[in-house]
Order: structure tokens, then sequence, then C-alpha cells
């Protein structure tokens, strides 16, 4: 490891996923030898998983009086730029500048009415842009100052691409300062200011946690490369490499209750609420991880499953191959092979499940019974701190590392350098992947000494799941993986902002609460394009899909159930000037469960979608947008 000048714990934790790379590992294979939740009924979940319903944890008052004791500290983790999210036209429009920085830091809400005051103290009405970072801010402010938490300190995770951007953010003039003109331009506050008021029981550490970029594995060679320009990130677990390791080693005053949430910095609402941190007090939980099930617009997320080192009997193949769900029964004898898994889309590609794998708890097995990864989770080291200490101690920093090391995912890439474009392997790792394979190996251990230490400690497993149904998704999760994630939020008629709060407000139609899903081509993974395709209030509240092949324009329309547009005439098509009149409310042009077919002329067709479920499955079967991979 010297040769590739990593830092002790970077070392550590490369030296892990090498020797994952090295070894034979097992290929999850969904009805071979893993499991997906959809495909447990009710009480083999509740019973295998450990899993909590959050609507209870929210309802009992007990935990957010207990919430109110806890201090928490919040790692934001803001490990790149997101190319995912193709915003620079935006920024050149708000800002001057088509630069990419860290995506929370340049994700922005536009146009947000914010009551403030005029130099005269008059109440005065400014319109604001605000960043996803900001919001974040100030939801923390808004929970020290309602008392919700003891105390809140925030700590960046972040890479070398991210840091700069990061640390300039912090010097942002606070947003109630910003539109308040009794305050001069030189004394109002920034948020970093705000955070180093020991009066406002907010503290921000400076000390950035910087994520190491890790040599990458040569395709056709097997060798490492260690070249700057071919480094890459090993992936979130890193970081949750890092906190574990400082978690062991035990050195924070637990004499009050002490939560750790590991969060994304991209997600406004990405956030432990306060009843779930009182209910790990309470409970002596040590790691919660949030999940939600998973709805249409999560196709490409990573499923909760189980797995088995070694194939599944014959008969319960069986039934998995038909996707029949297994009860306790069926399981009962499996219970010391099986273990909690989060499986990748990378994973199941690798073995040609990737469409199995979109589909699972949507058209496949249970629907709403799927578990999926939000990547927020939270440590309670009053419990799981001193645990920690004396694991290491017993079976020593290796196996240590070994233990908190991913399931490992070997990701191709094609690189430049120069001129000369190289195929690497990135070796990589998910956050939810690390805890889960601790928890693996808490649940399996076979070593008297760790039995007897799990004993001491009153610890029967490491992880919880609390999840999250689709009412109470939007609560926790609002992630911007891709630009039509922002464009959901910021411009169509489903989600609001909250200054106040540092919120986004879910506002669905009475009777519903799931979000859309879509499928769309290409030229829509630019913002600024969707701005203009969709307008700035798309009505959205009656949709359950959106499928677009080709270039059309609907500004503003009211889109219902499914929609399905192919245009084949090779050119952007204006739909609002292709439909009569009847087609209109309120001067929007509205489609309602409708199949639209544009030929090569510009010439449209409809025709009713009559059963949703069949389209999608078809649009799966059919390829519609381009290589079949949904966005």
């Amino acid at each position: 490891m010297k040769r590739f000048h990593l830092a002790y714990s970077d070392a550590l934790y490369f030296s892990v996923l090498i020797s994952k790379y090295l070894s034979t590992r097992i290929k999850p294979a969904l009805g071979l030898n893993s499991i997906p939740s959809a495909l447990l009924n009710r009480e083999a979940r509740q019973e295998i998983f450990g899993v909590f319903n959050a609507k209870d944890l929210l309802d009992d008052p007990e935990n957010s009086r207990l919430a109110r004791e806890v201090h928490v500290r919040v790692l934001q983790l803001k490990g790149g730029i997101g190319t995912s999210f193709k915003r620079k036209a935006t920024l050149k429009r708000l800002l001057g500048r088509d630069t990419l920085a860290d995506k929370g830091t340049d994700s922005y809400f536009e146009n947000i009415p914010v009551e403030g005051f005029d130099a005269f103290g008059h109440p005065k009405q400014f319109n604001e842009i605000i960043s996803v970072a900001e919001l974040k801010l100030l939801q923390y402010i808004h929970l020290a100052q309602q008392n919700e938490f003891s105390e809140v300190e925030v700590q960046e995770l972040v890479n070398p691409e991210s840091q700069d951007a990061v640390r300039e953010f912090w010097d942002t003039v606070y947003l109630v300062d910003r539109v308040d003109d009794r305050i001069a331009d030189n004394e109002k506050r920034t948020y970093r200011q705000i955070f180093d008021d020991p009066n406002n029981r907010l503290r921000f550490i400076p000390d950035f946690i910087v994520q190491g970029v890790m040599p990458v594995v040569d395709a056709q060679t097997g060798a490492f490369h260690n070249d700057e320009e071919l480094r890459a990130p090993g992936g979130h677990a890193a970081f949750v490499a890092l906190t574990m390791d400082d978690n062991a080693r035990n050195q924070k005053n637990l004499n009050v209750p002490r939560i750790t949430v590991f969060t994304n910095g991209d997600g406004v609402n990405n956030m432990l609420p306060p009843a779930v941190a009182g209910w790990m007090v309470k409970r002596h939980a040590p790691i919660v991880m949030v999940t939600t099930t998973k709805q249409l617009l999560d196709l490409k997320g990573g499923l909760i499953t189980l797995l088995s080192k070694v194939d599944l009997p014959p008969n319960v193949q069986e039934k998995l191959s038909c996707f029949e769900a297994l009860s306790m029964e069926d399981i009962n004898d499996l219970q010391n092979i099986l273990y909690p898994y989060l499986l990748e889309i990378a994973q199941s590609k690798a073995v040609e499940q990737q469409d199995i794998f979109q589909q699972m708890g949507i058209t496949l097995g249970e629907k709403s019974a799927q578990f999926f990864n939000t990547n927020l989770h939270a440590q309670y080291h009053n419990v799981l701190d001193p645990f920690l200490s004396e694991l290491r101690s017993i079976i020593g920093d290796e196996q240590f590392y070994e233990i908190i090391g991913p399931d490992l995912i070997v990701n191709p890439k094609e690189r430049k350098v120069g001129y000369k474009t190289v195929s690497v392997i990135q070796l990589e790792g998910a956050s939810g992947s690390a805890l889960l394979a601790m928890n693996r190996f808490i649940l399996t251990t076979d070593d008297p000494r760790i039995i007897t230490l799990k004993a001491k400690h009153g610890i029967e497993r490491l992880v919880y799941f609390v999840n999250f149904d689709e009412k109470l998704r939007s609560e926790v999760f609002t992630p911007e993986k891709f630009t039509w994630d922002h464009y959901l939020y910021a411009f169509t008629d489903l989600f609001s902002v909250d200054p106040k709060n540092g919120r986004l407000i879910f506002t669905p139609s009475p009777g519903r609460s799931t979000l859309p899903g879509l499928e769309l081509d290409s030229k829509y993974e630019d913002l600024e394009y969707d701005i203009h395709a969709f307008g700035r209030k798309l009505g959205i509240k009656g949709l359950d899909y959106l499928a677009i092949k080709g270039e059309v324009h609907i500004p503003n329309a009211i889109l219902k159930g499914g929609v399905f547009i192919r245009n084949e005439a090779g050119k952007l098509i204006d739909l609002t000037i292709k439909f009569n009149e009847s087609s209109f409310e309120g001067g929007r042009l509205v489609l309602d469960n409708v199949f639209v077919h544009i030929d090569q002329d510009g010439n449209v067709s409809t025709e009713p979608v009559t059963n949703l479920m069949e389209a999608i499955i078809g649009n799966f079967e059919n390829n519609l947008i381009m290589e079949g991979e949904l966005k």
C-alpha cells in the first residue's frame, strides 16, 4: 500500500476492496441465492429484517420527548459534482457561470417568496434563489430553534472535486439577514457565523472528512493504475469505514445521548426525524437504516434483499422463479445462511437480471413491499462505540476493516488520459452495503468471545430498519440524483418550498401518495431543456407514469394516469398546437391516460391507455428508450 501513497485508513479500506476483488466473490442472483423483500410475506419480512414502521415511531410522543436530549451530528455527503444532473445552462442563466461545483450547493430553487423587512422595518416580500444546501442548513437551524434536538452540529464529507465549493458555500449570507434591509451589508451574518454562535445550539465542524481517491484496475491487464488522472473515489462506503474507525476509538463524551446522521447533501428532506432518534435511544438501537418502499421512480436504486452464501434449496428456487412470496415456514430452516444485503443494479446487470431488478416490487412480487435504500442512516454512539471499541481490541485492525468493508461493486469505466481512452475497473462499495456487512458478521459469528461481548452490551443485531411507506417517503427522502429529480421538486405542482423550516412540502391530490415514474429520452437530461419543454409548473398531481421518446413541447401541461409519447418526426413538435380546444383546461393542455404517436411527417394520433402496468411492461419489453435503460 505504500506505493499508492494512501492515508492509513484509506489504505486499509482499499486493501479490503483489493482482497475482495482478487478473491472468489458471491454473485447475487435473484431467485438463486438472493431473495428480495417483495418476495417475502409480511410476517417473514418483519421477522427477518427487524423492520419497524416509521408511522408507529412518529406517532409516539415519548420518542420526540427523548430526542430533545440528543446531541446530533449531521455528516453531509457531498462527495462529487453530480454529472448525472446536467445543469450548466441553468447555472449560466442564474449565476453567470457554467462550471459545476458540488451538486447541493449549485442546485437552486428559483423565485421563492420570503418574508423580510425593508430599510424602515416594514414587512417586505423578497423573491430569492435558494440552493438545496442552504435549505438543509435552514432545516437544521429550525430543529435547534424549536428544541427538537439538544444540539445540532454539521460536518461535511467531501472529495477533492467538491471541497472548495462546499467550503465557499459556508460563507453564504444567512437567508434571514439577506432579506432584512435594516442590516448593513457588512453586518449580515454568514451561515458559518450562525453555526459558530454557541447561543444557537448549532455547531459547524470546519475540518472536512475528505474521501481518498483510489487506484483503479486496468481492465485488459489487471494491473493497478496509480495515475492521478485515473484515480477514483471508492464509493460512499469509504466514509462509513472512516466513521466506524473513529467510533471504535470510543473518544466521544457519552454522558449525553449522541447520534450521528449520515445524509446525502443533495436531498433537502434527507434527514432523520427527531422521533426516530428518540426511538433509537429508547430501543438502544446501535444503527438505523432508513428505507422506503420502492416506487416507479426508483427503478435503478439499491434493493434490500436477503443473500445466501450458497444456492437456495430447489423448492425455494422454484417458488421464487414463479415470483411467489415465501413464508417463514419456507425459510425457517435457512435463517443461519440468510442475511440482509443491499443489491445494486450493477450487480444485477452482471447476471443479466436488470429487468427483474427494476420491476421488483412494481410488477413483480408484492407491490409496495420492496424495501428501497435511501442512503440515510443513523448511529447511536452510546451503544455502538463501546461495543466497537472492545470488538476491535478482540479481532484487531485488519479483521475490523474486513467486517466494515462493503460488498464489492466492480464498476467498469472508460477514462481518458490525454488523447488516449483507457478501460479501467473502479473498485467501489455502497454505504448501506458496509453497514449490512458489519451487521452480517455480528448476526452470524460463532466466535465465543464476540458472542460474550454481544451479551455484555445487550446487542442482538447492529442494524435495524425503519421503513417510511409511500405516504411518508417525502418526509425523509427527496434525492437529486438525476436531472428530473430537481425538476420534480422545483417546477411541478407536487412540491413547494418552505424556506422557514428548510423543507420541501409534498402536496399530492387527496387519496394519492405515490410519485410518478418516468422514462425520458436523453434530450431531457438537461435541466434548462426541461424547463423549456415542460414549463415552470407542470401539472402532475394525477400522473402515474410518463414516457417520452423524441422532442416535444408541452409547457405547463396537466398530465394524468399514464402518458406515453413517441415522436418519430426527428424534430421538436409543439403538442400545444396539435390538439383541439377540448383537450385544454384553463389554457393548459391535458393529457390523460393516452398514447401519443407523432409520425415522420409530424401528424399526431392518439390511443387510450387502458392498462397502465401492461403499457409500462410493454415499454420494458420493446426497449422504447435508448438501449432500453430507464432514466
